[in-house]
């Protein structure tokens, strides 16, 4: 409950953000935060279903003795 209600102010306090208050929380930290899980993100979903595709692409260089 307590959880609840501070999630509820935190939206409140955030709906009464002016904009130079929106400037001061875009740090270059926060925006390349927020470029890498752009990067990431799309990987982590593609990933696992190319994956038997990757494998047969390693195989294929291999050296056979």
């Amino acid at each position: 409950m307590q959880n609840m209600i501070t999630y509820q102010s935190l939206l409140q306090s955030m709906n009464n953000l002016q904009p130079q208050d929106i400037q001061e929380l875009l740090t270059p930290h926060s925006l390349r935060s927020a470029g890498i899980m752009v990067m990431f993100v799309p990987l982590l979903v593609v990933c696992p279903f190319l994956q038997k595709y990757f494998v047969k692409c390693v195989l294929i260089g291999t050296v056979k003795g």
